[in-house]
């Protein structure tokens, strides 16, 4: 009798492939074009503090304390701003919408985003999709897994301030440059 192991060897020696299970069908990252389908994130170098000293030398040269990243599904290009709150980005959002928007001949538009105040419960912000013609789909609460083609930049992008503010010996207060300069 043969074990699993032999077993295996002969189905690979009979030219028996093994396949993995279909990919879903879904469009839900199955972007065909350009900034059809989206995802959208905040990222934060200083929050809010008792300590405002600490918010103080954290905070940009221009008081920016975090950034908003939108990235493309089909191409994975990073779209960025820096900013001085987190405020829904409003102004920034309307600019992107209006420079990068998948045009209207384009089906089936999709943005992700989470649930957090600034993005995904900000009717402003879900107005100014859905007229773009987008159908937002929101993660479900404490999945940023669901988010993940803008989720994974985050630790890439701290790693990567961190290492230019520390090799040119500059102070925190030069983070948006360093951001700017990596994506």
């Amino acid at each position: 009798m043969l074990g699993v192991g032999d077993r295996i060897l002969v189905l690979l020696w009979r030219g028996a492939r093994l396949h993995k299970a279909n990919k879903s069908t879904s469009s839900t990252r199955r972007a065909t074009q350009c900034n059809q389908g989206i995802c959208i994130d905040f990222g934060f170098v200083v929050q809010s503090s008792k300590d405002s000293e600490r918010v103080r030398r954290l905070s940009g040269l221009h008081g920016e304390t975090c950034y908003v990243l939108v990235r493309d599904h089909f191409s994975s290009t990073l779209y960025d701003a820096a900013l001085r709150s987190k405020a829904p980005p409003i102004e920034w959002l309307t600019k992107w919408l209006a420079s990068k928007c998948a045009g209207p001949t384009v089906d089936s538009k999709y943005v992700r985003m989470d649930l957090g105040g600034e993005l995904g419960r900000c009717q402003e912000v879900l107005d100014l999709f859905t007229q773009a013609g987008y159908a937002v789909k929101p993660t479900a609460p404490n999945s940023s897994h669901q988010n993940e083609p803008v989720e994974r930049p985050h630790r890439d992008i701290g790693n990567s301030i961190r290492a230019m503010l520390s090799g040119a010996s500059l102070a925190s207060r030069f983070w948006p440059y360093a951001f700017y300069h990596f994506l």
